[in-house]
């Protein structure tokens, strides 16, 4: 702050000394200059500060309207409730900040992982993709069956476009999910649609996997092999 000080004196000096010497050249006093600095002058600095003020508040509330990465954690709040959401906050360390959101009678993680360099908003959810009615079926399945059953599921999330995740090998833990660039063109209206879009996914799942272990187990062709013709009527 202090370095070079003598160059900023002279200018500073020259400065006073060049005003001075235009006033007096023009016949204007010290005392004229001082009478009219405590008038004029403080209104003058009045108007200045309250006009800096206002560019500040604008450019404040700019700034506020669009998305930032310092201010979505207080969008994704706002947004949610916009929607009249249940929310609740989780504290999770692997996250910036974390809301647990009920949408669909199901709780859906929406946060900013730290993981992706907190550049995404991340919208999961973990459920049981397994009904337990069909988790004694899946578990008799012969290893082919499983292998084809598990192919048939596969499929079936990718036509749909599902971002799909089995984190345990019976179905009883798997996760759907999507994210969303944090950028200034982020909306409550892309919020919603990643929860929707999260939440059908995980319907096309439950349905998918009941579907599969609801079809009947065709007949064993050993099984036929001592039967009887069957009588002429």
């Amino acid at each position: 702050m202090f370095s070079n000080w003598k160059p900023k004196l002279v200018a500073v000096v020259g400065f006073f000394g060049t005003v001075f010497g235009i006033l007096q050249f023009f016949g204007v006093s010290a005392k004229e200059v001082g009478e009219f600095m405590t008038t004029n002058m403080l209104w003058l600095a009045v108007a200045i500060g309250s006009f800096a003020l206002f560019v500040w508040g604008c450019y404040a509330w700019w700034k506020n309207s669009r998305v930032t990465m310092e201010n979505i954690h207080v969008k994704v709040r706002e947004w949610i409730d916009t929607f009249n959401l249940s929310r609740s906050i989780m504290q999770w360390e692997p996250w910036h900040f974390r809301y647990d959101v009920i949408f669909g009678g199901h709780t859906i993680f929406v946060g900013r992982p730290k993981a992706t360099g907190g550049h995404y908003l991340h919208v999961e959810l973990r459920t049981t993709g397994i009904l337990p009615q069909h988790a004694q079926t899946f578990a008799d399945l012969a290893p082919f069956a499983r292998m084809q059953f598990e192919s048939q599921i596969a499929l079936e999330t990718a036509r749909a476009r599902v971002q799909f995740t089995r984190w345990s090998a019976d179905y009883s833990d798997v996760s759907i999910m999507t994210r969303l660039p944090i950028s200034s063109r982020l909306s409550a209206m892309d919020l919603i649609n990643a929860l929707n879009e999260v939440h059908s996914g995980a319907v096309i799942v439950w349905n998918a996997i009941a579907l599969e272990l609801d079809k009947p187990t065709p007949p064993s062709l050993a099984d036929d092999k001592g039967a009887s013709p069957p009588k002429p009527t």
